[in-house]
């Protein structure tokens, strides 16, 4: 499998190249660089098919999947719901009269790729104290059971 990635990302960086030099050389230079790319587009995909090892070469190749798994879109799905529901259980809060300070939301994605609520983090008053058991409530009500936690400040 590995073997077939590297090769797909040599024939797209060999066309990209075929594309960009075409363009800036002469037509009459035109068929001497086709040869020279063609011969280098040959031995790069039979090096590659007979199992070269290019590691030496080129060693940011080998970072490309781990690259891909961290600035994946996953985790800007996951920090846009996680300011949502922040901002949604923020407007549920003071509609009933309770006045956040601050509000986070913590999530997690399987391996399945779905997403779970897990936690949520509130900043209130210390005068809304009595109000806890309602403030729980309400989260389980409208999300589920999640792990609330409550940090009250002084006004």
């Amino acid at each position: 499998m590995n073997a077939l990635k590297t090769l797909a990302l040599a024939i797209c960086v060999l066309s990209a190249a075929y594309t960009v030099l075409m363009m800036l050389v002469p037509d009459r230079y035109r068929s001497e660089l086709r040869s020279v790319l063609s011969l280098a587009a040959l031995v790069t995909v039979g090096a590659i098919a007979l199992g070269a090892d290019f590691d030496g070469i080129s060693p940011g190749l080998s970072d490309l999947g781990r690259y891909n798994a961290e600035f994946s879109g996953d985790s800007l799905v996951q920090a846009e719901l996680e300011a949502r529901v922040s901002d949604y259980l923020s407007t549920l809060l003071s509609e009933r009269g309770i006045e956040c300070k601050k509000v986070s939301v913590g999530t997690t994605i399987d391996a399945q790729r779905r997403i779970f609520i897990t936690k949520a983090s509130l900043r209130l008053d210390r005068a809304f104290g009595p109000r806890e058991a309602e403030v729980r409530a309400l989260i389980d009500e409208k999300i589920g059971e999640i792990e609330v936690e409550i940090v009250y400040e002084e006004s």
